[in-house]
């Protein structure tokens, strides 16, 4: 009898290891962190615990973009031990509702690799918002060669100056601005030329870049009928 619970001793000594396994399980595995100014940081954190039977390890921490840090003060956690994953998060350059990810891959077998997801709202305050009249603009029937022109508003509604920087259109349009730059609440006058080069039917764009990183491209269509 001794000698069978001997070997039952060491038979579980030596396969109970093979049984272990790590296992991380996550108070929460997606946070809101409300509302935020964009000139401030979001702080949060997410909290783990290692409810397995063996040694978990945190391989790797992915965040989707360079705008979100994290930090671990240590990579091993013993069976029943807790620990935290602080984020931080830096809203500059992004407004109204914000979604991101963390990927972290550990030795959990089950779960391998788990995506934590952190969300809520920027509040911008210093902004540029440009505002077409129209984003279409007809002149009808015209003639190759002749010049014909026609004026739109452009209306700043942001909080801060509005600044054209560039405008990219075919050799039939040519745009004139009152004033590339244009101050919160005011408008400016944006000519818009035409000089058809062949008949047919004209149908064009003019892309307007600005400062405004909700509407960074100002899309304006150009029709014609050109005899």
């Amino acid at each position: 009898m001794k000698k069978i619970l001997m070997s039952l001793f060491i038979i579980s000594f030596v396969f109970l290891p093979l049984f272990s396994k790590a296992t991380i399980k996550f108070k929460e595995e997606a946070v809101n962190f409300g509302k935020v100014d964009e000139d401030k940081f979001a702080n949060l954190q997410f909290e783990f615990e290692n409810i397995g039977d063996s040694l978990l390890v945190i391989k790797r921490l992915l965040p989707s973009c360079g705008c979100t840090t994290v930090g671990l003060k240590k990579k091993e956690y013993k069976p029943g031990e807790k620990g935290v994953i602080p984020i931080k998060f830096k809203p500059k350059g992004y407004y109204s509702h914000v979604t991101k990810v963390i990927t972290v891959h550990t030795n959990d077998e089950a779960r391998p690799t788990i995506r934590l997801r952190l969300s809520g709202e920027v509040i911008v305050k210093f902004f540029a918002q440009p505002e077409l009249e129209t984003k279409e603009l007809d002149f009808g029937e015209v003639e190759v060669g002749k010049r014909y022109e026609k004026q739109i508003k452009i209306k700043n509604s942001g909080t801060i100056d509005l600044e054209m920087t560039e405008a990219i259109h075919p050799p039939e349009i040519i745009p004139e601005f009152s004033s590339v730059r244009i101050k919160p609440n005011q408008e400016g006058d944006l000519l818009i030329v035409l000089k058809p080069t062949k008949a047919g039917k004209f149908q064009k764009w003019l892309r307007i870049r600005n400062n405004s990183y909700k509407k960074r491209v100002m899309m304006l269509k150009v029709n014609a009928t050109v005899k």
